[in-house]
């Protein structure tokens, strides 16, 4: 396994998370116009809005740590994954997009 892959990404505001998804996706094609082996390594992509103020980056790090260490936790994302994310949402009352992707 190369260890130069992100098994999770986590964003803070929604048009950063929309980015990142664009730039995988311009990954994937290039593997795939260019035929470069495609390594199958799953990586999700978890964002939180967090506003940028002192008071609500304090608790952003609470939440991020907490996605961090419940993700850690799951023993097969692709089926657990959806049910821990809502259960994430209604512990912090925040909504979190996510996307899972195979590049």
């Amino acid at each position: 396994m190369n260890n130069n892959y992100f098994k999770l990404i986590i964003t803070l505001e929604d048009h950063i998370f929309d980015s990142v998804i664009d730039c995988m996706g311009y990954y994937i094609y290039l593997d795939f116009y260019y035929k470069e082996p495609i390594d199958n390594e799953m990586t999700v992509i978890i964002n939180i809005n967090i506003k940028d103020n002192q008071d609500d980056a304090k608790m952003g790090a609470v939440y991020i740590l907490k996605i961090c260490e419940e993700i850690l936790k799951l023993t097969d994302i692709e089926e657990e994954i959806e049910p821990k994310i809502v259960e994430l949402e209604f512990n912090f009352h925040k909504h979190l997009a996510f996307v899972m992707l195979t590049y």
